[in-house]
């Protein structure tokens, strides 16, 4: 992207990110082009950009796409049209592209923010391992991976990523283990849930009060966390740890 003259300042996303989000949808295509066409900075003001450029950027604005049941609501509660966030659901996945469904796990939006998540991920994903096998914890990753994703898309569309939904329901499979299991003897202490319990509710206070602070004036205070995805991936784990299959292998 250097290379054919463009700053990391003028562009909304990298080639891997566009192939990996969730759903791809051609507005979010259109404004891509429109600011590396005018090299906007993403930082930008749009109020102090020229008109020629406003007129684009407004029209681009107006093509509908899913933003996600949670700005649907925001618009419909402010009695605002609601049909610029009504455009058609899974695009990109309905013409074929099934990886967007879990590769949003693979990206990160720093290295401190994968290596995080690769830590939980070698506390709760190696002891899983060591009971069921790899491809009865690379079916738990998987199952929780696209629950978690399916969920945060429909709440907030496609704009997200990060591992932490798996995190979540390698955690919940966890939990659920020992108590329909507790002889299997999972490593997992109370100081461990109360946390990822805390942070998970400390995620959802902070989204509730945007929740209001949007609704009641135009100041747009969204925290960038995909607290759907969190809160989806422990319940799917805690559901796949019910069953039976995913019991402590007996070595003979």
């Amino acid at each position: 992207m250097r290379k054919e003259g463009l700053s990391e300042k003028t562009f909304l996303m990298t080639p891997i990110q566009a192939l990996f989000l969730f759903d791809l949808p051609p507005a979010i295509e259109q404004l891509e082009k429109v600011i590396q066409k005018y090299e906007v900075p993403p930082d930008q003001k749009l109020e102090e950009l020229p008109p020629e450029i406003k007129r684009e950027l407004d029209a681009v604005d107006r093509v509908p796409f899913w933003r996600g049941a949670y700005e649907w609501m925001l618009l419909k509660i402010k009695k605002e049209d609601t049909s610029q966030a009504e455009g058609p659901l899974f695009q990109r996945i309905r013409e074929g592209e099934i990886w967007r469904l879990f590769s949003p796990c693979l990206l990160h939006q720093s290295f401190l923010h994968i290596l995080f998540n690769m830590i939980w991920l070698w506390v709760l994903g190696r002891p899983i391992e060591q009971r069921v096998g790899s491809l009865r914890t690379l079916l738990v990753i998987v199952a929780a991976g696209v629950g978690s994703n399916t969920l945060q898309y429909l709440m907030t569309g496609p704009l997200f990523l990060g591992f932490s939904g798996v995190v979540m329901g390698l955690a919940g499979f966890i939990w659920m283990r020992e108590r329909v299991a507790p002889w299997e003897g999972y490593p997992l202490n109370k100081t461990t849930v109360f946390f990822l319990l805390l942070f998970v509710g400390a995620i959802f206070v902070l989204q509730l009060v945007s929740f209001f602070v949007q609704m009641f004036s135009d100041y747009n205070f969204a925290p960038n966390i995909a607290n759907t995805a969190h809160i989806g991936g422990a319940l799917i784990g805690a559901w796949l740890g019910k069953f039976g299959y995913f019991a402590q292998k007996v070595k003979k």
